[in-house]
């Protein structure tokens, strides 16, 4: 069975910006033209495990106000092969956890292609004792 991810993708604008006082784009005329876009997954964490809990009320404030891909589902299992998969649209092959360099197209390489700049956070990544190339270190 496939592991269910939820990627919560919220649209926040510079200065507080409401969502309504987005521009549109004079190419497409309906297609908005966002200044910050964040997606925000939840590894084995399915919708209905957030939606409504108490203990989250961050991500359900974020649920209410901004976009939510409740539908979205891992590719496969383990997890890296769902990452690649969620910026490059393949798994590239990509099989398991294990360290390897992957060289496809993906949406930073689009990003970047139109002098956009971009950031990840991950988490536990600095926890590995400074290793950024370390995959496991129990955290």
């Amino acid at each position: 069975m496939k592991r269910r991810l939820l990627a919560l993708a919220v649209i926040v604008f510079t200065a507080g910006l409401a969502l309504s006082l987005a521009t549109t784009s004079s190419a497409g005329g309906h297609v908005k033209n966002y200044k910050h876009i964040f997606i925000i997954m939840m590894e084995n964490t399915g919708i209905e495990a957030l939606q409504g809990n108490a203990n989250a009320p961050w991500i359900n404030q974020a649920m209410q106000t901004y976009g939510v891909a409740g539908n979205y589902f891992g590719v496969t299992h383990p997890s890296q092969p769902n990452y690649v998969a969620a910026t490059a649209g393949t798994t590239a092959g990509v099989p398991d956890d294990n360290d390897v360099t992957v060289n496809e197209q993906n949406i930073v390489d689009q990003l970047e292609a139109k002098g956009h700049s971009w950031k990840a956070y991950m988490q536990s990544l600095s926890l590995c004792n400074g290793d950024k190339l370390a995959h496991a270190c129990g955290n």
